[in-house]
């Protein structure tokens, strides 16, 4: 059974047209727990790596998704009936999740989907200070650097449809970097969250021109 709070937070992360997908996907979330980081967008010089929640176009669709959620993770047997569809949405709602390797776990779980839903909830992680999980997003989609890829095409249409999402979060990117990595990486053409980002940029300067 759905839980009433979680279906609330999250039924206005996804396009209405799969409200259904959702509440099935939901359906299979533990209800022990429920408890939310929320509130508006931080600005770039707050350094608070459990609140991005964020408001994007999708479909044509105002979609807010939340910043962090504290539930549990659904056990491999109550998600063995999901569709495909159903279980990355399961994998959007679980990158939100507290848990760094449960954000890293469903990451790679949607991260080859071609669901532009999903999109935002792999951009909000590059927006993120856990430099691992931003490594992982460059690695799994490497013709993200090739502008005629579908896949450049896909985040350059989205980025370019959502030009403060993505400012924001290219904000906190320099953010996370000047504070904790500076000393890693002293130039910043080495750092995995600017080379990401230079690919977007590129993505969305394609989909502008092309």
């Amino acid at each position: 059974m759905t839980d009433p709070e979680l279906l609330t937070r999250f039924q206005t992360a996804f396009p209405v047209d799969i409200s259904g997908d959702v509440k099935v996907a939901l359906g299979v979330v533990p209800s022990s727990r429920s408890a939310w980081s929320t509130g508006p967008m931080v600005s770039a010089k707050t350094i608070d790596g459990d609140r991005l929640p964020a408001d994007v176009h999708v479909h044509g669709q105002l979609l807010s998704l939340p910043a962090r959620t504290y539930i549990d993770v659904a056990p491999p047997a109550a998600r063995a009936s999901l569709t495909s569809r159903q279980t990355d949405i399961l994998g959007c709602v679980y990158t939100r999740h507290h848990d760094g390797f449960t954000r890293q776990e469903w990451l790679r779980r949607i991260i080859d989907s071609r669901e532009e839903w999903t999109l935002p909830f792999v951009v909000q992680l590059v927006g993120e200070h856990v430099i691992e999980i931003v490594a992982d997003i460059a690695q799994r989609l490497p013709d993200l650097a090739d502008p005629a890829s579908p896949t450049s095409g896909l985040y350059g249409r989205f980025l370019a449809s959502n030009a403060q999402f993505w400012k924001l979060t290219t904000q906190r990117i320099g953010s996370y970097w000047d504070c904790y990595y500076r000393g890693r990486y002293p130039d910043p053409d080495h750092y995995p969250a600017f080379i990401l980002k230079a690919r977007l940029d590129a993505a969305v300067r394609q989909h502008r021109t092309g």
